[in-house]
């Protein structure tokens, strides 16, 4: 017996040795592997899983388990939270975890401006609104792996553009959108497509980057080569809408990782569940519920090619929660009594989102939305139902964030839907609780237990074999024009395309566009490792380096 304790205690000791070198972040304690898979389950609250899990199972009886793909590979909780803010937001979160620099709530990569009165964490003033580097940009610049990002919402939203792109508003579209063009992404499949004009079409053009525009049947014979396939004007449809001409988020997934794996050196993919957030916002149950259990397929998915591959590691972590969704709510009384029929015999005649019923119910006379609410959703409307979607029936919310916010048919077709369950919100907004991590790693190593969110970009840097911090990269490759330039003379100017910089140095001129990869040298184009983001608060160009060995 004696023994056999002693076992279990140097089985202990060693397991937690692992579990301290993982989350300490030195050197060399994690052995890199050739890939890497994130994947973001945008605004899911640690009650969506529960919840999850049960409808599986009452739909499918036989699956006592009813589990999800990540519930093997859950590590611990991971704490999300901006630089001056305890709740975060989608693009200041994605940032942390892409760069390992915290940041304020609406920021895309940069360093954050200093908040005295509010900051969480000790800020530079020196360093505000400087693009920092992200996993994507290193492993594409330094190790030369194909790079993608695939997302169910606009190809530049939070999320996408945090991984590929810096703004210090995420609201910028037109420089977001430029510089991603100009990353030369391997992948970009994801919605959007009023957003790609002939400006972005052009630079994904000269990039040798083949671009179909809501083109299901080219998306699914493209097979060498890189690739932008963009669905929807907008974003693309809740899964439980879709229709054939848009695909799934598993089909993308494994469409990326089937383009990106031909690369010896390897890749990084980001993948992004990004409507779950959406629905939850909108306290939307079964739009919440149905956006996750796709999510969860394309996890599958990648952890599956994962496992025969053997060389991949695959991240999955929700960037915040929101809106608290939870089984039980405030009428769910004497619940010990009740089985899963209580909970969800009306969830299970759901077959559209609220979104859906939204735009059907606009088109329709209100004698008809009696029956077309019965047909889609087997709820008979009582008179007090009936006279909310009347008053509200030409209402709409200022945007998605705010569906449940303000007064909107969409937010009455929701209320009825939930009040029709048992499933209760917090709130229609971001939430502060900690939330899931989870990871597939071929070689068992990652962190364990409470961590922070730039705790997991230090393990992801580590797994992808990259020098660190991240910070001396992005003093590479984002200098100030005013900085690098000291020795020459330079202005601004509006090119054709936005603000470019004009700089002599010397007996050269350089034409440097705002947002792009290249410059004009003496007329003629040069290609740039990284693109030069424009910080239109400051009119500051941040260049690389090296653009002055092109002057010498």
């Amino acid at each position: 017996m004696i023994k056999r304790i002693s076992y279990i205690l140097v089985a202990a000791a060693l397991c937690a040795a692992v579990a301290v070198s993982c989350r300490s972040g030195k050197k060399n304690e994690v052995k890199p592997t050739k890939n890497l898979i994130v994947m973001i389950t945008d605004g899911t609250s640690g009650g969506l899983l529960s919840l999850t899990r049960w409808y599986k199972q009452y739909l499918d009886p036989q699956d006592d388990l009813s589990s999800l793909a990540i519930d093997p590979y859950i590590c611990g909780l991971l704490r999300t939270f901006c630089s001056d803010s305890p709740i975060a937001e989608s693009s200041g979160s994605m940032s942390q975890y892409m760069t390992g620099v915290l940041q304020q709530g609406r920021n895309i990569s940069v360093y954050p401006m200093a908040h005295p009165e509010q900051d969480l964490v000790p800020i530079d003033p020196s360093r505000q609104w400087q693009p920092q580097a992200t996993l994507l940009e290193a492993g594409k610049i330094l190790q030369h792996k194909s790079v993608g990002v695939v997302a169910t919402c606009y190809m530049h939203h939070a999320t996408p553009a945090a991984t590929s792109s810096h703004t210090v508003e995420r609201s910028a579209a037109y420089d977001i959108t430029r510089q991603m063009a100009s990353q030369g992404l391997d992948v970009c499949f994801a919605g959007g497509t009023r957003y790609v004009d002939s400006d972005v079409q052009k630079i994904l053009a000269d990039k040798g980057i083949a671009y179909y525009n809501h083109d299901i049947d080219a998306f699914r014979a493209h097979k060498e080569g890189k690739v932008w396939a963009i669905f929807n004007p907008s974003h693309m449809m809740y899964e439980i809408d879709r229709t054939d001409d848009e695909p799934t988020l598993t089909e993308m997934t494994t469409k990326a990782i089937e383009l990106l794996s031909k690369n010896k050196n390897g890749f990084f993919l980001m993948v992004e569940g990004s409507k779950v957030d959406m629905a939850a916002h909108a306290k939307d149950p079964i739009g919440t519920v149905t956006e996750f259990i796709e999510f969860n397929n394309a996890v599958q998915a990648a952890i599956d090619f994962a496992k025969k591959d053997g060389n991949t590691t695959v991240v999955v972590v929700p960037d915040h929660g929101t809106s608290g969704i939870q089984m039980g709510d405030a009428n769910y009384r004497d619940y010990t009594k009740k089985g899963l029929d209580s909970m969800f015999i009306n969830f299970k005649n759901y077959r559209a989102s609220g979104v859906k019923l939204d735009s059907m119910i606009r088109r329709r006379d209100m004698e008809q939305v009696a029956p077309l609410f019965k047909e889609w959703t087997g709820i008979e409307l009582s008179d007090r139902e009936l006279d909310a979607i009347r008053a509200h029936k030409n209402k709409t919310a200022s945007n998605y964030m705010n569906v449940s916010l303000e007064p909107s048919l969409s937010a009455q077709i929701n209320k009825i839907l939930t009040d029709h369950t048992h499933i209760g919100f917090v709130s229609g907004n971001h939430t502060g609780e900690d939330v899931f991590y989870a990871i597939y790693n071929p070689n068992g190593q990652h962190p364990t237990a409470l961590i922070k969110n730039i705790d997991l970009n230090r393990y992801m840097r580590d797994v992808m074999g990259l020098p660190e911090p991240l910070e001396q990269l992005s003093d590479e490759l984002f200098v100030k024009h005013t900085d690098l330039f000291a020795e020459g003379t330079f202005r601004t100017a509006e090119g054709e395309d936005g603000p470019e910089l004009q700089v002599t140095v010397g007996t050269k001129s350089l034409r440097i566009p705002s947002n792009r990869s290249f410059v004009y040298v003496d007329g003629d184009r040069k290609e740039l490792a990284s693109v030069v983001p424009y910080i239109r608060e400051t009119g500051t160009f941040y260049c690389p380096k090296d653009i002055l060995k092109l002057v010498q």
